[in-house]
C-alpha cells in the first residue's frame, strides 16, 4: 500500500514539472487571457496552483519537528520570496519611473497574500512562498500532533464555508500567508486519505475531472466545484504519474522554484515588444520556461549564487560569510 500512496522523488520531480507548465501557462495572458469571463486563465487557476499544495502530503519521509528545522524551512521559502519581492518592487519602480517607499511595502510583505502584494509591488504571483511556508510548517506540526491535525483540519474545512468577502478578510488580517495556507490544508488532507482508501480511487478522481471540466467549458453549475477541482486534478495526475518519468520533466521540476520566480518577468517583456496573438503567446510561454530555467541552474551552478538565492538551510547562509 505504501508504495501506491506516497511518491518518490522522481515522481514528485515530475509532477512537480508538468505543474510548473501549467502554471506559467497560467501566466501567459495572450495564451489564458484573464480578461475573458470562463476562459483559459479562470479554468487553470481553479486546480494548477492548489495542486502543489497537495503535494508536501504525498513525500515519503520522517518529518523533523524542531526548531532548526522549522528555521531551514522559513530560509528555504523567505529568502528567495525577499529576492522575488525586490525584483517585482525595481520592475514596478522603473516602469512607474520614481522609487517610492513606505511602511505598507513592509506590510505587505509581511502579510504575503495577492491584493497587498499587488497594491504595493504590482505583482501577485509572489503569494506563493509564504502561503508554501506556512502550510509546510503547520503540516510539520500537524504530523507531530494529532490534536493540532483535527483542529487545522476543522478550520480548514470551516474556511470552505466562508464567504469570498469573509475569506479575503481572514486571509488579509493573519499575516505571512496563514490564511491561504489554512484553506488549502483541506485539500492535501482529503486527496490523500481518499488515495490511500482506494488504490482505484484516482480513476474515479480522473472521470470527476473530466466531467468538471466539460461543465465548466458549456458553462454548466456544479455545486462545490471549487473544491472538487483541485482534489480531482491532483488525483488526475496520480493516473497518469507513471507516464511522466521522463528526464526534462524531472529537470524542470528540480527547477521549478526559480522558473516561478523569474518566469512572469520574461513574459511580460516578451508581450511589452512584440503583438499579441497565438504565434507570439506560443513564443513567450517557450521563452519564458527556458529562459528561466537557464537562469535557475546557472544560479545552482555556483555555491556562492546558489546560497544566496536559493538557500536549503541556515547553514547556507552563514557560509556566505566564509
Amino acid at each position: 500500500m505504501v508504495q501506491y500512496t506516497y511518491l518518490n522523488k522522481n515522481r514528485s520531480n515530475a509532477i512537480k514539472g508538468l505543474l510548473i507548465i501549467i502554471i506559467v501557462l497560467g501566466h501567459n495572458h495572450i495564451l489564458a487571457p484573464g480578461t475573458t469571463v470562463h476562459g483559459m486563465r479562470d479554468y487553470l487557476y481553479q486546480f494548477h496552483v492548489q495542486a502543489f499544495f497537495i503535494l508536501p502530503f504525498f513525500y515519503q519521509k520522517k518529518f523533523e519537528v524542531s526548531w532548526k528545522h522549522i528555521c531551514d524551512v522559513l530560509v528555504r521559502n523567505w529568502v528567495p520570496y525577499f529576492w522575488v519581492c525586490l525584483l517585482c518592487y525595481v520592475t514596478l519602480s522603473f516602469t512607474n519611473h520614481h522609487f517610492n517607499f513606505s511602511w505598507g511595502y513592509v506590510m505587505a510583505f509581511i502579510n504575503g497574500t495577492q491584493s497587498p502584494l499587488k497594491h504595493y509591488f504590482g505583482f501577485v504571483f509572489p503569494w506563493f512562498l509564504p502561503t508554501y511556508c506556512s502550510l509546510y510548517i503547520l503540516f510539520l506540526l500537524a504530523s507531530k500532533y494529532r490534536w493540532f491535525y483535527w483542529v487545522l483540519l476543522v478550520l480548514s474545512l470551516f474556511t470552505w464555508t466562508m464567504t469570498w468577502a469573509d475569506y479575503y478578510v481572514l486571509k488579509t488580517t493573519i499575516p505571512f500567508g496563514i490564511g491561504l495556507a489554512l484553506g488549502f490544508f483541506a485539500y492535501g488532507v482529503i486527496t490523500f486519505h481518499l488515495n490511500k482508501y482506494s488504490y482505484t480511487i484516482k480513476y474515479v478522481g480522473l472521470l470527476i475531472f473530466i466531467f468538471l471540466t466539460v461543465g465548466y467549458w458549456v458553462d454548466m453549475s456544479i455545486p462545490y466545484t471549487e473544491h472538487m477541482f483541485p482534489i480531482s486534478f491532483f488525483l488526475s495526475v496520480l493516473c497518469i504519474a507513471p507516464c511522466l518519468n521522463c528526464k526534462w520533466l524531472c529537470l524542470l521540476g528540480e527547477n521549478s522554484l526559480g522558473i516561478y520566480m523569474f518566469h512572469v518577468f520574461f513574459v511580460n517583456l516578451y508581450c511589452l515588444i512584440f503583438p499579441e496573438n497565438l504565434v507570439n503567446g506560443l513564443i513567450s510561454f517557450v521563452v519564458s520556461l527556458i529562459i528561466s530555467l537557464v537562469i535557475t541552474l546557472i544560479i545552482n551552478r555556483y555555491d556562492i549564487t546558489k546560497h544566496l538565492c536559493f538557500p536549503r538551510s541556515w547553514r547556507d547562509i552563514c557560509n556566505l560569510k566564509k
